[in-house]
């Protein structure tokens, strides 16, 4: 026995074994934390990335450079835009400021979904201003811009070539998927009264109850939109919230003996392969990104005085149109 405050050579081996095992423990704890927190960091980043929204790259004739559409992770939304890949070769694209690696978001409020409706749209804007949103790497991560500019400097836009503030924002990836199954107009519907409830939760406003009198109105004008899909072109210049007989909102909530009715929000989108739950959560949110307290779409998604909605979705071959008509 050894003497009591003396460790054997029997203990002083058993003490080392065990500082040598508690060390793997902790080396082997120590690499699962690293490698945990790599992950989680890896997926944080993968939420930066844009995804392509289907259909090769091609070329803008308006702004003179090579573009695929995509979908960006930005700012807690999901929002549509181009992702340009060349230096700009027009006049107009130089003004723009355009550069490799930015995703031009919109043009004058509408959604640069594609080169052809890039052209199409940028083609019938009065030539005065342009004001467009982008995309671009700030700081390190990906943030939302906004620029206007003058058409009539457009004489002098070969010295205007330089690129925005910051970098571009990386690689395309391939996650979005394309359309498949035709999805039914009921449950896009449902869909979009789940967004609209997501974000007024987080903004902390109450739920909103789905009402069958405002749903049958904004069923019956999202059809009716559908109907005169030429009258209501999303490159066209009349009002949406206008049918042809000249009736808005509020009158033709009126007629239907609808008493309970605040606003209508309507989104539009072109459907080019890819899912129209896709086009739904964009159009959304591009109405959540809208500036607060300046009217339009998002102070309508964020009325507090709201307590209902009604939703409405219906789609031609090439267009999709939803309604949401909010209520008391």
């Amino acid at each position: 026995m050894p003497e009591r405050g003396i460790i054997s050579d029997d203990e002083m081996e058993s003490s080392a074994v065990m500082q040598r095992f508690l060390s793997i423990v902790s080396a082997l704890f120590a690499g699962i934390v690293v490698a945990l927190v790599g992950t989680l960091a890896a997926g944080a980043a993968d939420k930066t990335f844009i995804s392509r929204a289907g259909g090769p790259s091609s070329y803008s004739a308006q702004l003179g450079v090579q573009a695929t559409a995509v979908y960006v992770l930005v700012g807690g939304g999901r929002l549509r835009g181009l992702y340009i890949e060349s230096k700009p070769r027009t006049d107009l694209g130089k003004l723009l400021n355009l550069s490799p690696g930015m995703v031009l978001l919109s043009v004058d409020g509408y959604s640069m979904s594609s080169t052809t409706v890039a052209d199409q749209w940028i083609a019938k804007r009065p030539k005065i201003t342009l004001q467009y949103k982008y995309v671009i790497m700030s700081g390190g991560k990906p943030t939302i811009q906004e620029a206007q500019k003058e058409v009539s400097q457009l004489a002098s836009s070969s010295q205007a070539g330089s690129s925005a503030q910051g970098q571009g924002i990386g690689p395309v990836h391939h996650i979005l998927r394309r359309a498949g199954r035709a999805e039914s107009a009921a449950e896009l519907e449902s869909l979009i009264i789940t967004l609209v409830n997501q974000s007024r939760t987080k903004e902390g406003l109450p739920a909103l109850k789905n009402d069958a009198g405002l749903a049958g109105g904004a069923k019956k004008y999202a059809q009716y939109m559908a109907q005169w899909e030429k009258d209501y072109d999303v490159f066209g210049n009349r009002s949406v919230h206008q049918d042809l007989q000249g009736r808005l909102p509020h009158e033709r909530a009126q007629q239907a003996g609808i008493s309970n009715f605040l606003s209508e929000n309507i989104g539009r989108g072109t459907r080019e392969g890819v899912a129209d739950s896709d086009i739904i959560r964009t159009v959304h949110a591009q109405m959540m990104a809208e500036a607060p307290g300046q009217g339009g779409h998002r102070e309508n998604l964020m009325d507090a005085q709201a307590a209902s909605i009604g939703v409405g979705v219906c789609c031609t071959q090439g267009r999709l149109f939803f309604v949401e008509w909010f209520g008391k």
